[in-house]
């Protein structure tokens, strides 16, 4: 059996990229690798992903990191840090937490 070779694990299609340089956001797809952000393209990326996810009029913020968070109340509720950072969609940067008990 032959294996399909395709060019990233993921396509985000559509979507409105803010990329943090600066610019107006525009319209266009986010391929990514092996976890990493591997293309950003104004308009249709080329190449084809295990899978496709059609984010038109959503933002999408390639590579975005969220250095302001409240993870601490996060983690001592129901929400564990993990499922926390999943639903927001982001990367977060801890240098610490501080948990308060009692």
């Amino acid at each position: 059996s032959q294996i399909a070779m395709v060019d990233y694990d993921l396509i985000l299609r559509g979507g409105k990229i803010v990329d943090g340089y600066g610019g107006q956001p525009y319209t266009g797809d986010v391929g990514v690798k092996d976890g990493v952000i591997a293309a950003v393209s104004s308009g249709r990326l080329a190449g084809s992903a295990l899978e496709e996810m059609h984010v038109s009029g959503k933002v999408v913020a390639p590579g975005w990191v969220d250095v302001h968070t409240h993870l601490d109340a996060q983690v001592q509720t129901k929400w564990s840090a993990a499922l926390f950072c999943r639903h927001m969609g982001v990367w977060v940067a801890c240098s610490r937490l501080y948990l308060r008990t009692g």
